[in-house]
């Protein structure tokens, strides 16, 4: 009984370390803890808090208090949102140079599409001009050609990255999985709060707030995207291990 409770003891010890090394094999990082991300990512969410606290004081006040009026102003919230999706574009660049898998570029082009939309209005100009092409004269018509424009991209998006997704290494694939779950919850808050918009058609108060909840929830998730991207930028794996295509 002593030697069989001993090796019941000793069995679990066996198979934490027979865990430990496979996973230090596949992530020969995975057992340091980089400051960085973490730090990045409580700054960010400090901000986003003080962002979010402020957006809920107009709401319910219907003016900014005092001095930090120009934060709630939407050019420099706009401006902080640009600052992350730079920096995601870059870190991803980074991400593929340093590993040397072009599969990270698919990553790129869909944060650099995110991008040039918030910032130049791409999805609203091409809507419509699609719209005035077809002859569209209502809002809910130009809403519906923004729709069927978006749902064309995102076609094309999820076709590009299932042949990408398929000659990808596992790291990729591992990376791409955590990039997929946040952009689809990011598309939610950016898409579906709009979509409640022309729904609701809601007066000036509820506006205010669904517009509140849509940037916040954007600011967050590019938050985690940035802590994200620099994990994958800080990782030392090996070169890509291709697996053949299921």
């Amino acid at each position: 009984m002593a030697i069989e409770g001993g090796e019941f003891q000793r069995a679990p010890v066996r198979n934490s370390a027979s865990v430990i090394r496979r996973v230090r094999s596949v992530y020969p990082e995975a057992h340091r803890v980089r400051p960085i991300p973490c730090l990045v990512l409580l700054t960010l969410l400090a901000v986003d808090a003080f962002v979010l606290a402020l957006n809920a004081w107009m709401v319910l006040t219907d003016q900014p208090p005092g001095p930090l009026s120009m934060i709630s102003q939407g050019w420099a919230v706009a401006l902080y949102q640009h600052v992350k999706e730079l920096a995601i574009i870059s870190l991803l660049a980074a991400v593929a140079t340093r590993r040397r898998e072009s599969a990270y570029i698919f990553w790129v082009g869909v944060f650099l599409y995110f991008f040039v939309d918030d910032l130049f209005g791409l999805r609203q100009t091409l809507g419509g001009v699609l719209g005035d092409a077809a002859g569209v004269r209502t809002r809910a018509g130009y809403d519906m050609t923004e729709v069927a424009l978006l749902a064309s991209l995102a076609l094309l998006a999820g076709f590009l990255l299932l042949l990408t997704y398929r000659r990808g290494s596992a790291q990729f694939k591992a990376d791409s999985r955590i990039l997929l779950l946040l952009v689809l919850v990011l598309a939610a808050f950016a898409i579906g709060v709009d979509g409640l918009q022309v729904v609701l058609q809601p007066g000036d108060r509820l506006l205010a707030l669904l517009k509140a909840v849509e940037v916040g929830g954007e600011l967050l998730i590019l938050s985690i995207t940035v802590s994200a991207c620099l994990v994958m930028f800080y990782r030392h794996g090996n070169p890509p291990d291709r697996t053949p295509a299921s």
